[in-house]
């Protein structure tokens, strides 16, 4: 997902036919702007990888 935000991801769910997924690799470093509950539930992946480093300045990941 790159550095897609909640504005993409409601596009991309909006506009294209999702199926649940395997694999979702987390978009903008699992901050509170990507990854939206609804983008989650309609794809539903099975593993999770999220990349962050620890003590960032930015403080991701977000709950």
């Amino acid at each position: 997902m790159g550095d897609a935000g909640n504005s993409s991801e409601k596009y991309i769910k909006d506009e294209y036919f999702l199926p649940e997924m395997d694999i979702l690799k987390v978009g903008h470093h699992g901050s509170g702007y990507s990854s939206s509950f609804d983008f989650l539930e309609q794809i539903r992946p099975k593993i999770v990888f999220i990349s962050i480093g620890k003590n960032n300045r930015y403080d991701h990941l977000h709950e």
